[in-house]
């Protein structure tokens, strides 16, 4: 087998494929066709609504909410 490729079992056991061995499509669980994936990469280049916003993380077409840094605050912040 290929480095980087996966087998149909382990495929299967990713929930990844179904038992026909196609793709399973779930976005609330981040499982998206490619034109979905490619959605917020696009909207991030394109949308004017970002215009003069920069430094954000983006998820599902939005700008994500901000998370605590797993270590805490940054000392001196």
């Amino acid at each position: 087998m290929e480095q980087g490729t996966f087998t149909m079992d382990q495929l299967k056991a990713m929930e990844l494929v179904d038992d026909h061995g196609q793709p399973i499509i779930d976005p609330a669980h981040e499982k998206k066709t490619p034109e979905q994936a490619a959605a917020t990469i696009v909207f991030g280049a394109t949308s004017p609504l970002l215009h003069g916003i920069g430094g954000v993380y983006l998820k599902n077409n939005d700008v994500a909410p901000p998370r605590p840094h797993p270590l805490g605050p940054h000392p001196g912040r």
